[in-house]
């Protein structure tokens, strides 16, 4: 016979994985075709990775969503929970979906993504994780899936923001386990990012204050509205900078 425990671990398996079939459901275009604002011709934006940027979604509160509500764009969003950046057909991951494949090669001005999470949990348990690290973002920060795949969108002519994950700061949470290794990883991630153009890496590690809960959902492991919302309006904002900044350099360059 199961403990109580056991079934309610179970239980609540199950609905996070109902709810991560429903969000999937929701439609990958967020956001309505808006108009072209002056002679500015409108953003094209891809939305790809995992949980992080599709959660939410059923309220129209993902950080895809608010995303294209800032920047009155619509933003195509591939994500879905689950997804990982490694995935191994015979690794146990059943229905997982490759973070690289949900990418479509396409004139996108942005791709905005998450991912890597899964992988650290899944593959390694948070724990005995360098192989999947160093195969993920080489030590020396060069190498690695990630900096090809990045480089391979890069190249197709898009700008990438790649946003890191939530810390549980004085919180009893699932996650929280995971701090040491996504650390690790974002560290990597960060100086490959900062060592090329047109890739941008965006830390949420100091986001959640000390001992708040109301920055996640009931699970204390994705972001609850509120921190979907500051991450999309955080994300809209960053690329509408760059926009003014590319914007302002086209003016200065045209002979007077």
């Amino acid at each position: 016979m199961m403990s109580r425990g056991k079934v309610m671990r179970l239980r609540t398996i199950s609905l996070l994985l109902a709810i991560g079939v429903l969000q999937a459901c929701v439609s990958q275009f967020s956001g309505a075709d808006g108009p072209e604002l002056g002679n500015e011709k409108q953003l094209r934006i891809l939305a790809i990775g995992d949980s992080l940027m599709r959660w939410n979604a059923l309220s129209g509160n993902s950080i895809a969503q608010v995303i294209s509500k800032n920047v009155n764009a619509p933003v195509v969003d591939r994500s879905q929970v689950g997804s990982v950046m490694l995935f191994k057909q015979n690794a146990g991951q059943g229905a997982a979906v490759s973070i690289p494949e949900q990418y479509i090669a396409k004139d996108w001005d942005w791709t905005v993504m998450t991912g890597s999470g899964n992988d650290l949990l899944f593959s390694c348990g948070c724990m005995a994780c360098d192989d999947t690290i160093n195969e993920m973002v080489s030590e020396n920060a060069r190498d690695g899936k990630i900096p090809d795949f990045l480089k391979t969108i890069r190249d197709n002519g898009s700008k990438i923001l790649y946003i890191g994950y939530l810390r549980s700061p004085g919180l009893l949470t699932p996650i929280e386990h995971c701090k040491n290794e996504g650390d690790l990883f974002e560290a990597r991630l960060a100086k490959f990012a900062d060592s090329e153009e047109n890739i941008y890496f965006a830390s949420m590690q100091n986001l959640v204050p000390r001992g708040d809960a109301s920055y996640f959902s009931l699970d204390r492991i994705h972001p609850s509205r509120k921190t979907s919302k500051m991450i999309g309006e955080f994300a809209a904002d960053f690329i509408g900078k760059h926009r003014s900044e590319e914007h302002t350099s086209e003016l200065q360059s045209q002979p007077s």
